[in-house]
């Protein structure tokens, strides 16, 4: 019931505040060994300050970030006990502020877990929108995110993993950003390794068809193939913004930002690691097999995906001809038979590859041509 009164007060402040210039934006405040999230309502106007301030309330009273709760996880942090970690996230367009909170550890009922809340509304109209809302037919789009979840993400998934189900598909905590639709468990229903409540992460490639071009999410899709973005991103060593991690830096440093999903897997000369965010579902990152240094001291040798829109280039849809055409005739290219591609994690078929600075990128197609993986590497494998 609380929950709805809620909601129904959201409605009611969205649909008198929003013909008022307000803007919306995230701080975060460290308070000992705690983060504290906050989002904040500003005016744009004089006369939008009343409103922004009521915005502002009533943004505190969903997310629970009152005063009091601060007070609280101050007084757990002198005691040295658990205490609240906050993180929150913020996407704003033309078409949808989207807004996520979770904290892990101790909650502000006394309890140990990890909470998720989600907010996403209409920066015109202020009204709340919904996942379904973003797609042309709902119940196409829960049967086709069904079917990803069951079969590219599921088997992913540890044995060892806590989590007992993630079918159907949750629809009250979600979060939109420039990269895709990201949908958060409870975590009673999924857990990750680091104790975190789990989620599912979808591309906006992956789900174009489903999305309504007049919708929250109309404006998010596909951009054009761009040669010159994808020589200026690579020569750098990187992947650009979606996955902000280079060639070279120190993989304990990546590690530490970002937990892994599992222990390393090998290919013929190269240890892979996975990660456990959702957003980051087929991206690992690779050092030398026999290094002369510890693990954790030593630089990325090789980032791959199996799963990106990467500067217009699309795993699963970008063709050969459309990448030759693109980036012109490859320096070399390497052809994987059935036990050459498990030895390199790869499914059989060709490589094209190209020299950009110092670094070498190689495009990696599947039998029918079509781009199955994308990997920058700092030297080309024996």
């Amino acid at each position: 019931m609380r929950r709805l009164l809620i909601v129904f007060l959201l409605l009611c402040l969205f649909a008198a505040a929003a013909m008022a210039d307000i803007s919306v934006s995230v701080s975060f405040q460290q308070d000992g060994n705690n983060q504290i999230a906050t989002f904040k309502a500003s005016p744009g106007t004089p006369d939008s300050t009343e409103a922004a301030a009521l915005f502002q309330s009533r943004l505190d009273e969903y997310f629970e970030q009152s005063d009091a709760l601060k007070r609280y996880a101050r007084v757990l942090g002198r005691g040295g006990e658990t205490v609240i970690f906050e993180r929150g996230m913020l996407c704003t367009s033309e078409r949808f502020i989207s807004m996520l909170l979770i904290r892990d550890g101790q909650q502000a009922d006394g309890t140990n877990g990890s909470v998720p809340k989600s907010l996403c509304i209409d920066p015109k109209t202020g009204q709340m929108i919904s996942l379904m809302d973003l797609f042309r037919a709902p119940d196409e789009a829960r049967a086709r995110l069904s079917e990803m979840i069951e079969q590219d993400i599921l088997p992913t998934l540890s044995d060892y993993l806590e989590f007992s189900e993630l079918l159907p598909v949750p629809e009250d905590c979600f979060y939109l950003d420039a990269d895709g639709l990201t949908i958060y468990y409870d975590d009673q229903h999924y857990r990750t390794f680091s104790g975190s409540c789990g989620a599912v992460s979808f591309a906006w490639y992956e789900i174009e068809d489903l999305i309504r071009p007049d919708g929250p999410a109309g404006n998010m899709l596909s951009q054009k193939p761009d040669a010159g973005a994808i020589r200026a991103a690579v020569s750098a060593g990187s992947l650009g913004d979606r996955f902000p991690i280079r060639l070279g830096d120190r993989l304990g440093d990546v590690l530490s930002k970002y937990p892994r999903l599992s222990d390393p897997d090998y290919t013929r000369n190269a240890k892979v690691y996975q990660f456990e965010a959702a957003q980051l579902r087929g991206f690992s990152v690779e050092i030398p097999k026999y290094a002369f240094t510890e693990d954790m001291d030593t630089p990325v040798s090789a980032i791959r995906t199996s799963r990106i829109s990467f500067c217009g280039l699309k795993t699963g849809w970008t063709g050969k001809e459309e990448i030759v055409t693109l980036l012109g005739t490859p320096d070399s290219q390497s052809v994987y038979d059935e036990q050459t591609a498990e030895d390199m994690l790869l499914v059989p078929g060709e490589s094209l590859i190209y020299r950009m600075g110092s670094v070498y990128l190689e495009l990696h197609l599947d039998e029918e041509q079509l781009l199955s993986a994308l990997i920058l590497r700092t030297e080309l494998p024996e």
